[in-house]
């Protein structure tokens, strides 16, 4: 009897396996959603495929792997009524094969650009592999790969949990995405799932450093990676940690700082979180150890970044980000040449204009703009951004501080260069497709503008022929 796939078919197989059930029902694979199948696809998507997509086999129905409760281990559904379970699908296997919409309210408190407590609802289909009290039970392996196929997807490092049902309070972690890929750790296999078939994901950082408010533990503090590859950071002893942590005591801003941690922040407290923590870097970065600190415990003589990050609780993509950030906000927010009133206002004019931070360091609710706080960070980021059109090869006049290369795709646009390169004496060069070349990205300048041009040529220089790097 021909039967969809149930994640148990694709225990423990081999990539071989996966390839074969493709290839048996090629005309299923969706070329529109994953392109053409290629053999060198990632296990993962072929899973995800076989369990998504209409793929069927005649193959008995497995039983299920990993579904043995006990003592160390009581958050997994009994065994005995996941048998009960079974038994039902072995009579019909279209209830097992059943598929449900599961609403995922996600909430992730990883403290980055990209986000801050920020909470999604997201629909998926997941199949049903087996029933308990009150709940239906899933994959975690395909409810992850649903997620991630999603307009939702879980970007960087993260650990993701779920409630546990039986012990209320507390999470059960499925997943962690973490190392120098991105590998994917797989924790608990079948996951159960509330009759109301809405389920609370939590999305946390992979980063254990402990409270800003304790000391650390002889343990190693862990900062992650995403696209900028995070590395453990180095454990501090507890006279390091307090040698650095009075200095952030010291530091003008500290309680409003901690105070934000994980916290809904408007735009304005967020651009404060972002340049204390810079502030902090930039001072006590590369700075020396005390020397009874050095001989106690042989460590480098000056502090490491890994060092700050652990004592600011952050991990090394919030750190970069952070410097990143504030680097950006003292060309355009601050006074001076470059000052932007689109992102004055930006930062300013939000639902609340003022640091609305409580006596326990958590914002205030209804200050929390997500769309502002996206537009905020896309206004701040796009000044590292070319905007390109479709063009030919160019004559490129820089002075260069950012890397961009050279494609195809050149227009009559730059990033900001008008006020760089007026004070500059740059060579003009010709550039073609490949090239790197260097450039100080600031915020986008039309340089068809007419007047723009008037200028360039009133500053001594000729060329008109300056395209996106």
């Amino acid at each position: 009897m021909e039967r969809r796939y149930v994640p148990a078919d694709f225990a423990h197989v081999r990539r071989a396996t996966l390839i074969e059930c493709v290839k048996r029902q090629i005309d299923k694979w969706p070329t529109d959603r994953l392109g053409k199948f290629k053999n060198k696809a990632n296990m993962d998507t072929m899973r995800s495929a076989l369990l998504a997509e209409p793929f069927t086999t005649t193959k008995p129905l497995p039983s299920m792997p990993g579904l043995v409760a006990g003592p160390s281990n009581p958050t997994q559904p009994s065994q005995s009524t996941v048998r009960s379970g079974l038994a039902v699908g072995q009579q019909n296997s279209a209830t097992l094969c059943e598929h449900r919409s599961l609403q995922l309210l996600i909430k992730d408190t990883r403290l980055t650009l990209e986000t801050a407590s920020s909470r999604v609802s997201q629909r998926v289909q997941i199949s049903v592999v087996g029933y308990a009290s009150g709940s239906w039970l899933a994959s975690s392996r395909e409810l992850f790969m649903a997620l991630q196929a999603s307009i939702s997807a879980i970007q960087g490092p993260a650990r993701l949990g779920v409630p546990d049902l039986r012990n209320e309070g507390y999470q059960v972690l499925f997943a962690i995405i973490d190392g120098p890929e991105d590998e994917i750790i797989y924790g608990e296999n079948i996951l159960p799932i509330p009759d109301s078939n809405v389920l609370q994901l939590f999305v946390s950082s992979v980063n254990s450093a402990p409270q800003l408010t304790q000391m650390p533990s002889s343990s190693s503090k862990t900062s992650s990676s995403k696209a900028m590859k995070d590395k453990p950071a180095i454990p501090l002893t507890d006279a390091e940690f307090k040698f650095l942590d009075d200095l952030v005591k010291r530091t003008p801003g500290c309680d409003a700082f901690r105070g934000k941690h994980n916290q809904r922040l408007v735009n304005l407290a967020r651009v404060q979180f972002w340049r204390f923590a810079a502030g902090y870097c930039e001072k006590y970065h590369k700075t020396s150890w005390p020397a009874e600190i050095v001989d106690r415990s042989g460590t480098s003589r000056t502090v490491s970044k890994a060092a700050i990050e652990t004592v600011l609780g952050l991990g090394q993509t919030a750190l970069n980000e952070a410097i990143q950030m504030a680097q950006i906000l003292s060309v355009y927010y601050d006074e001076g040449p470059h000052r932007s009133e689109e992102v004055v206002q930006m930062v300013e004019t939000t639902a609340g204009t003022a640091d609305k931070v409580d006596d326990s360091g958590a914002a205030a609710e209804s200050d929390y703009d997500d769309g502002k706080v996206k537009e905020l960070r896309r206004r701040l980021t796009r000044a590292k951004r070319a905007v390109r059109k479709k063009g030919k090869k160019s004559t490129v006049t820089v002075e260069t501080h950012t890397k961009f290369v050279v494609d195809e795709d050149i227009d009559m646009r730059a990033p900001g260069l008008k006020a760089l390169l007026t004070d500059a004496t740059p060579d003009s060069v010709a550039r073609t497709e490949g090239d790197i070349i260097d450039v100080d990205g600031h915020m986008d300048v039309d340089w068809n503008d007419e007047a723009l041009w008037n200028d360039w040529i009133d500053a001594g220089h000729s060329t008109r022929t300056f395209g996106p790097i």
